[in-house]
């Protein structure tokens, strides 16, 4: 009896709640498990139900865990009987563990806006050169090893409807001149790759407004750039080893004509850009 009471004494004490309530508030915040099929179909019937928007991602629905690629793939057939698949015009993945794209996917015809960042992806997937009516497309930050891969050569001719592209993170080393294909792009983030060169053919994408070449290797542009007829914004920032990109003559002209804002680092020396006007330097300093 003596042994029971001494027992019930531990239990009751204010040390052993303090450490209960401790063990469990660290499980509870613990990640929670990869999505389970059940859970996601779940989720999938009642998200968003009567508009066109599914988000799937994770912030969204973080109770419930993560999505990985066979959970995924498995479930494709809900979300294409949910409500009507060509009523899906945005899709947010974001924030899972998804390395790949079902095939079932290019159903969603009219799938305008889809966003895959902060995934695992090595690559962009072949799928979506069939999503014909994609406009924006978010590859950001799913950089997964330090190897070498272009992310920009699978088919781009078929991404020709593409407006919007940010593939700022995604462990580009080149850009080659298959981007020249995606002839409706407005945006392009290219921010935090490792690109050393710029293809000529960047020259092609006549819609292109916003540039964003920050955070890369880069040590010079080509000539052609100047023939990005629409572009208002170019952002050459943070270069690797404090390097400052060579800007060729066809974009000071545009630059001269104040049609044009190119940001670099304000912190760097402004006599390493004694050659420009004035004006040029407010320009690349982002002054005006």
């Amino acid at each position: 009896m003596k042994f029971f009471y001494e027992i019930k004494d531990i239990f009751s004490s204010k040390l052993f709640l303090a450490f209960l309530f401790s063990f469990l508030s660290f499980n509870l915040q613990a990640e929670p498990a990869n999505k389970s099929e059940f859970a996601l179909k779940s989720e999938i019937q009642y998200n968003g139900i009567g508009t066109d928007v599914l988000d799937l991602s994770y912030k969204k629905s973080s109770e419930s865990g993560t999505i990985i690629d066979f959970v995924f793939e498995k479930c494709m057939d809900s979300i294409l009987k949910r409500n009507n698949k060509k009523n899906i015009t945005s899709l947010n993945l974001s924030g899972n563990l998804l390395t790949g794209l079902p095939q079932k996917i290019k159903e969603l015809s009219n799938l305008e806006v889809l966003n895959l960042s902060n995934n695992k992806f090595k690559k962009l997937p072949k799928i979506l050169t069939k999503l014909k009516s994609l406009k924006k497309l978010d590859l950001s930050s799913n950089k997964v090893s330090s190897e070498k891969y272009d992310a920009l050569t699978v088919r781009d001719q078929d991404l020709t409807d593409l407006e919007d592209l940010d593939a700022s993170k995604f462990g580009i080393f080149e850009l080659t001149h298959e981007i020249g294909n995606i002839e409706n792009l407005e945006e392009l983030n290219l921010a935090g790759n490792g690109i050393v060169w710029l293809t000529s053919r960047i020259g092609k994408l006549k819609k292109l407004k916003r540039l964003n070449l920050s955070k890369n290797q880069l040590i010079e542009l080509p000539e052609e750039i100047g023939e990005l007829e629409s572009l208002i914004y170019l952002n050459i920032s943070d270069q690797a080893d404090d390097e400052i990109v060579t800007i060729p003559r066809s974009l000071e002209e545009k630059m001269e004509g104040k049609k044009l804002i190119i940001v670099v680092d304000e912190k760097k020396d402004e006599r390493s850009w004694a050659r420009y006007s004035l004006d040029v330097i407010n320009y690349y300093l982002g002054r005006k």
